[in-house]
C-alpha cells in the first residue's frame, strides 16, 4: 500500500464538483463514494474502489461504475455511516501521506 495521495470524491451536483483532470498528477489512487464514482468515471479517472448504497444513480451508471472500478462495496442503504465516511476509513487503510476530498 505506498499509495501517497488519495482523492475522495462524493456525491454532489456536478456544478460544484472541480475539472479532477486538474489532479490526475497529483492524485495516486481515486475512491468514489456512491455518485461521486460516476463522476470519476465521467472525468475518465481510474477508480481504486467505489462504495456506498449507490441509491443516487441508475442501474446503468452502476454498471458503469463496476466496470470503471477496481474495487466496489455495496452497502445497505440502511446503515450507521454515511458513503463517505466509508470512504474515508477505506482511505486511511491506504495509510496515505494525504487524502483530497
Amino acid at each position: 500500500m505506498d499509495k501517497r495521495t488519495i482523492g475522495i470524491v462524493g456525491s454532489g451536483p456536478d456544478y460544484v464538483l472541480p475539472d479532477l483532470q486538474k489532479y490526475k498528477e497529483t492524485v495516486d489512487l481515486w475512491i468514489g463514494a456512491d455518485r461521486g464514482a460516476l463522476f470519476l468515471t465521467e472525468q475518465n479517472l481510474s477508480i481504486e474502489f467505489s462504495v456506498g448504497d449507490f441509491d443516487s444513480v441508475t442501474i446503468d451508471e452502476l454498471e458503469q461504475i463496476k466496470q470503471n472500478s477496481k474495487f466496489m462495496n455495496k452497502v445497505p442503504a440502511e446503515k450507521d455511516e454515511t458513503d463517505i465516511e466509508i470512504a474515508l476509513k477505506k482511505a486511511i487503510e491506504y495509510r496515505p501521506k494525504q487524502i483530497f476530498m
